[in-house]
């Protein structure tokens, strides 16, 4: 075998699914898979991010993690490698450098124990979309089902100028879990946010961001 690489992690990016306890617009996409108080529909923003990633398959039986990398960081430095059962078994070797994944990707097999394995480019990574800038409105995200209109016009008229809430409903009429809130300058949505940071409502903290949505949007 070559010689060791960097010690074999947990594969990352495309390979793990980042979840959070509820929706909301600002958060990393779920797994088609995932489970839970999904609310459907609303903006997902999300860039994709560079292939960085093989996957190797069939494993030949016995290939460790820490073999994987030392083979495949002929091609650049590899930041994790992990072995899957399965049938067939497969592997995936994260890089650094979307080119070291490019130029294993090219190779298109690799020799591993004697065995000939197809090598391909894993799929791209999903790159949360960074938190807006300040604006007039803030999203109060992960708020209780059972959340009413008059309870949130109660907390936010205590912040000076609140201007109006806007609760999102799905098509069936069921509330998504979030809010908008509208200011009538940039400031007061700066104040609120920072007052409003921590607040937890029955058992659930809420989480608040700047909203990219305008209030003419939610009308």
């Amino acid at each position: 075998w070559a010689q060791a690489a960097p010690a074999a992690l947990q594969p990352r990016g495309a390979f793990t699914s980042l979840a959070p306890t509820r929706y909301h617009p600002y958060a990393p996409p779920k797994s088609a898979k995932a489970k839970g108080n999904k609310a459907k529909g609303g903006p997902k923003p999300h860039t994709t991010g560079p292939v960085m990633a093989v996957k190797i398959q069939p494993m030949p039986q016995g290939v460790t993690n820490q073999q994987l990398a030392e083979v495949f960081a002929a091609f650049g430095d590899v930041e994790s490698a992990v072995v899957k059962a399965g049938t067939p078994s497969f592997g995936y070797v994260n890089f650094t450098a979307p080119e070291s994944a490019q130029a294993a990707a090219a190779a298109e097999q690799i020799e591993l124990k004697g065995q000939w394995c197809t090598v391909t480019l894993g799929k791209a990574r999903n790159v949360p979309a960074a938190e807006p800038g300040p604006t007039n409105g803030i999203g109060l995200f992960n708020l209780p089902f059972d959340i009413t209109e008059e309870v949130l016009q109660e907390l936010l008229a205590q912040h000076e100028g609140f201007q109006v809430v806007k609760m999102v409903h799905r098509k069936g009429g069921d509330f998504s879990g979030y809010a908008f809130a509208y200011f009538d300058t940039v400031e007061n949505a700066e104040n609120a946010r920072a007052l409003l940071y921590g607040l937890v409502m029955g058992e659930q903290q809420v989480d608040v961001k700047f909203s990219t949505k305008s209030l003419e949007e939610l009308q």
